[in-house]
């Protein structure tokens, strides 16, 4: 049965002073479409914070990768001309 008791109703009218709150039951709430239709914006915020986050964390990866062969390259360039000035140096003296 759908809306309010209509014994409730009749009490009402009659000027009988009773509180009914199925009377006012439809007033002031909202509809399950709208909590769903909130609930389903939430999962999509949700899924697309979790792929942004997941992104930045390969980026932030990717690039600690790229800065670690990009040092170890300039430590490799720096010992190769210390070695060659060392040499250098050594064979000028002989």
């Amino acid at each position: 049965m759908n809306g309010p008791d209509p014994s409730r109703r009749a009490l009402l009218r009659e000027g009988h002073s009773c509180i009914c709150p199925d009377v006012f039951a439809m007033e002031g709430r909202k509809g399950p479409e709208s909590e769903g239709g909130q609930e389903a914006t939430v999962t999509v915020l949700a899924m697309f914070l979790l792929i942004i986050g997941a992104l930045l964390i390969l980026l932030g990866t990717v690039l600690v990768v790229v800065g670690v062969l990009v040092i170890l390259m300039g430590m490799a360039l720096i010992a190769v001309a210390a070695f060659l000035l060392i040499r250098r140096v050594l064979g000028r003296r002989q």
